[in-house]
């Protein structure tokens, strides 16, 4: 039967398209660990870098997606929100930064 035929294609298909989302995933993961580490100041060098080692392995897509988003915003910015507690803008993750927060104090 031509089914008979089709299922082992079809499946080593899906094999395949998983192993490629893995792989894009892993690179994903890479380019946010550079990002982390080489800020542009040496303290959010330490910070973020220091988070990514811990915990980047461990993020679903969307906390990836949150963790870019927030290392997109400036390093004085970042660590003012950090260090001091202000207002978090509305367009970042409250709850991700919040994670960075507990991080940076050491819980």
């Amino acid at each position: 039967m031509i089914a008979d035929r089709c299922y082992p294609t079809f499946y080593k298909m899906i094999s395949i398209i998983l192993h490629l989302n893995e792989f894009i995933m892993e690179e994903y993961r890479k380019r946010l660990l550079y990002k982390a580490n080489y800020r542009g100041t040496k303290e959010a060098d330490i910070l973020f870098g220091g988070f990514a080692r811990e915990y980047l392995h461990t993020l679903s897509k969307e906390e990836l997606n949150s963790f870019e988003k927030i290392l997109d915003e400036s390093d004085d910015l970042l660590l003012k929100l950090i260090l001091t507690g202000d207002t978090i803008p509305y367009h970042l993750d409250r709850q991700f930064l919040k994670k960075i927060i507990d991080f940076a104090n050491g819980q």
